[in-house]
C-alpha cells in the first residue's frame, strides 16, 4: 500500500503538471517518499529545475524505463496529505515504543523522551508545510546548484533580454514584478509582449484587464504576435500574407488554450479565486489599482491605504498562499514629480512608495516614439540602477534589444525641462501672470 501511494503521487504530478504545488506542499521533505518513489521524484525534480515544467508522460517514461504510468484520479494535495499522515503515524508509533521501553527502565527517562518526541513531531510533521528545518533537504540544493550551472546560471524562467538573465537567476516562483510609467509609455504593450513571450515558451498565461476590453487587448496582441504595424492592423490595411499571419496566430492562440484573459471586478478576492481556479504558470495584471478602488468603493478616504493593502495581499498571495506559486507582473503609474529623476528614484511611483518596498523588482518604463527604456530602480534579484533600451516601434520590432543602457533618457529629461521653461516664458510674455500660469 505504501509503495502504491508513493507512485500514485508521482503519477498525479505527471498527469496534472503540478510539480510546483507538490514542492510548495512539502513533497521533498525527508521521509515522505519511499526509496523507489524517491528515484522517480529526483528525475521529476531534475527536469523541473532545468526546464521549469513538469515532463509529459511520454518524456518521463523515455527517461525512466522502469516507470509504468497508472492514472490515479486523485489530486496531488490529497495524496500528499495521505503520505504525510502515514509518515506521522509511523513516527509516533516509533516514539511510543521507545517511551514504553523507557518507562519500564526509568519513568524519569521516559518523561524526557516524551518531551523529545513532542518537539520532534511539532518540527517534522507539519500538515501545511509551514515549518522548515534549515538544511533538511541538502540534496535539493546540491542538485539545484548543478542544474543552475548546466542551465546557463538560470534556476527560473528566462527574461526576453539576456542583459537581465546575466545578472539574475531568472524569474522564480512567487516573484512579483512591478512595471510602472507615465501615461502613453507603452506599459500595456510591454505587458503583452512579456505575456506572449512566455506563452510561446509553452506556459499557461492568465492576464487580468481592467482598463481595456478583451477586444482592445486582442488587437494589440495580434499586432505583437504577428509583428505587423499596429496602424495597419487597426485599419485592416493588410496584404494577403499579412491576413494569413493573423489567421495563423489566432488559430495558435485558440488551439493552445493557454492564454486566458479575465476582466474580474471582484477585487483581490476575484484575483485570488481566478488564479487558484485556472492555475496559470504566469500572471499579469494591467492595472492593479483597480483592485484598491474596488475595496475603497465610494469612500472618500486616502486611497494610499487601500493601495498598500492590495500590494501586500498580492505579494503575500503570490509568494506563499497561492495553491500554485508563479511569477506575477502588475502595472501602475508613475507620478509627475518622478520625471526629473530619470527613472532612478524608488519613490516616483504613484499612490505609495510602499509598492517598491514589497515587490521583488520595480521597473520604470520611459518611452518615446521609437524606443523604450526599462530601468530597475528597486530589486531583490536584479541589479538596481541597471537598465536597457528596447525598440519601441509598434509592433514590427517592439521589444527587441537596442542597447544595454538608457543614456538617452537623461537628455530627454533635460530637453523636457528646457521646453517647459521656454513655454512658461512664452506664456508669461503673452500677458499671463505667474499665478495664472501655475494654475494652468
Amino acid at each position: 500500500m505504501s509503495i502504491n501511494l508513493d507512485i500514485a503521487l508521482v503519477s498525479a504530478i505527471i498527469e496534472s503538471g503540478q510539480m510546483a504545488e507538490a514542492l510548495s506542499l512539502g513533497a521533498d521533505k525527508k521521509g515522505i517518499l519511499s526509496p523507489e518513489a524517491k528515484v522517480y521524484w529526483d528525475s521529476l525534480q531534475s527536469h523541473f529545475d532545468k526546464f521549469n515544467q513538469t515532463p509529459s508522460i511520454e518524456l518521463f517514461q523515455s527517461n525512466n524505463s522502469t516507470y509504468e504510468h497508472k492514472p490515479t484520479g486523485d489530486s496531488v494535495e490529497s495524496l500528499l496529505h495521505q503520505l504525510k499522515t502515514r509518515k506521522l503515524k509511523q513516527e509516533m508509533q516509533e516514539w511510543i515504543y521507545t517511551i514504553v521501553d523507557d518507562i519500564n527502565e526509568d519513568p524519569w527517562k521516559a518523561k524526557n523522551t516524551m518531551f523529545q518526541a513532542a518537539e520532534y513531531v511539532a518540527q517534522n510533521s507539519d500538515e501545511d508545510n509551514q515549518i522548515y528545518i534549515a538544511g533538511e533537504n541538502a540534496d535539493y540544493y546540491i542538485n539545484k546548484l548543478e542544474n543552475i550551472a548546466n542551465n546557463d546560471g538560470l534556476s527560473g524562467l528566462a527574461f526576453p533580454w539576456e542583459s537581465f538573465n546575466r545578472v539574475s537567476r531568472g524569474l522564480e516562483a512567487g516573484h512579483c514584478i512591478y512595471i510602472y510609467g507615465r501615461q502613453k509609455s507603452k506599459k500595456t504593450f510591454l505587458l503583452l509582449y512579456l505575456a506572449l513571450h512566455y506563452w510561446k515558451m509553452g506556459l499557461k498565461i492568465l492576464l487580468f484587464t481592467r482598463e481595456m476590453s478583451h477586444e482592445e487587448l486582442m488587437w494589440r496582441m495580434i499586432s505583437l504576435g504577428t509583428k505587423l504595424p499596429i496602424n495597419d492592423v487597426m485599419k485592416g490595411n493588410l496584404t494577403s500574407n499579412g491576413k494569413e499571419k493573423v489567421a495563423k496566430f489566432l488559430a495558435e492562440l485558440k488551439e493552445s488554450e493557454r492564454f486566458i484573459i479575465s476582466s474580474d471586478t471582484n477585487g483581490i478576492n476575484g484575483f485570488r479565486t481566478a488564479i487558484d481556479r485556472i492555475r496559470p504558470d504566469m500572471v499579469f495584471h494591467d492595472y492593479f489599482k483597480a483592485m484598491a478602488d474596488d475595496a475603497m468603493g465610494d469612500a472618500s478616504r486616502d486611497p494610499r491605504i487601500f493601495v498598500e493593502r492590495v500590494v501586500d495581499q498580492i505579494v503575500d498571495f503570490m509568494s506563499s498562499r497561492a495553491r500554485k506559486k508563479v511569477p506575477c507582473f502588475f502595472v501602475g503609474h508613475a507620478n509627475r514629480t518622478g520625471d526629473g529623476s530619470k527613472g532612478r528614484s524608488g519613490t516616483e511611483q504613484a499612490w505609495s512608495d510602499h509598492i517598491t518596498r514589497r515587490v521583488d523588482a520595480a521597473i520604470r518604463v520611459i518611452s518615446d516614439e521609437s524606443k523604450t527604456a526599462l530601468i530597475v530602480n528597486r530589486s531583490r534579484f536584479l541589479q538596481e540602477g541597471m537598465g536597457i533600451t528596447v525598440d519601441g516601434t509598434l509592433c514590427t520590432t517592439f521589444g527587441n534589444l537596442v542597447s544595454e543602457g538608457y543614456d538617452w533618457v537623461e537628455s530627454k529629461a533635460d530637453n523636457n525641462k528646457k521646453d517647459f521653461r521656454k513655454n512658461a516664458s512664452d506664456r508669461m510674455s503673452g500677458g499671463i501672470n505667474l499665478e495664472q500660469f501655475r494654475r494652468t
